[in-house]
């Protein structure tokens, strides 16, 4: 995986979107997702400029299962 995503966007005209194949890492029974947010372009600062003093994590997970039928797990119920 990239620990450079997303670069450099305008974060007030799009929304930036990444996606992985994780078909390879996800297993019947328990699985879990981790995520680390940290300073970047987004949060803190550039230069004397403060961009953001936020964070923000929208995340899914969409399982195709053996039946045919899709599970979309997310982060958010809505």
């Amino acid at each position: 995986m990239d620990t450079r995503v997303p670069g450099y966007p305008e974060y007030g005209e799009r929304l930036q979107v990444q996606t992985w194949d994780v078909t390879d890492q996800v297993f019947a029974g328990l699985n879990s997702l981790t995520v680390e947010l940290s300073d970047g372009w987004s949060r803190g600062s550039v230069g004397i400029f403060l961009v953001s003093d936020q964070v923000a994590l929208l995340a899914q997970l969409i399982l195709e299962l053996a039946d045919g039928s899709t599970e979309i797990v997310g982060t958010r119920d809505d």
